[in-house]
């Protein structure tokens, strides 16, 4: 039954912000709009709320206090003591045991993002570099089998590497 839906918020967290959108937080929701014909009824279209949270850079201070501590516990640039220090003395959060976990989980999560997204560079840039050698191999006159053999691939990967390459001149 479409009365009994509950109201969503979507809260997105943005950690690397446009240097003039930083330290924001906005709001969007919809709007009914008439576009056709003259609705009266009362349909709840306030149904979905998105928040943007944008954070400082490098946990640099706020003046909204959830800004601030959002940055400080997401901050790339402070140690796991410093963060529950900041957290404890400047925003009233007492440091328990089970709380200094979740930090450290939240620091490790950002360590796992970290090392997640070094990894899928170092893989697309093997992998450009790959495609530059089969292609210049290609390019060079070199023999389907010998560009394969070279490369420990498939003839057919070959192919298909070639096929997705520039266009030749």
């Amino acid at each position: 039954s479409y009365n009994n839906l509950k109201k969503v918020y979507s809260i997105f967290i943005c950690m690397s912000s446009d240097k003039k959108d930083r330290d924001t937080i906005t709001k969007y929701s919809f709007l009914q709009e008439n576009v056709y014909g003259d609705f009266r009824g009362n349909a709840r279209y306030d149904l979905a709320v998105l928040v943007m949270v944008r954070l400082t850079y490098d946990g640099n201070e706020s003046k909204n206090e959830l800004i601030d501590m959002l940055s400080t516990l997401l901050s790339k640039k402070l140690s796991r003591d410093e963060k529950e220090r900041i957290l404890e003395s400047k925003h009233g959060i007492p440091m328990t045991t089970d709380l200094k976990g979740k930090v450290i989980e939240m620091c490790n999560f950002s360590n796992v993002i970290l090392e997640d997204g070094i990894r899928q560079g170092y893989e697309q840039g093997m992998e450009q570099q790959k495609r530059k050698v089969i292609f210049n191999m290609y390019k060079k006159g070199f023999s389907y089998e010998n560009i394969a053999e070279a490369n420990e691939i498939s003839i057919d990967e070959v192919k298909e590497y070639i096929a997705k390459s520039p266009v030749l001149e």
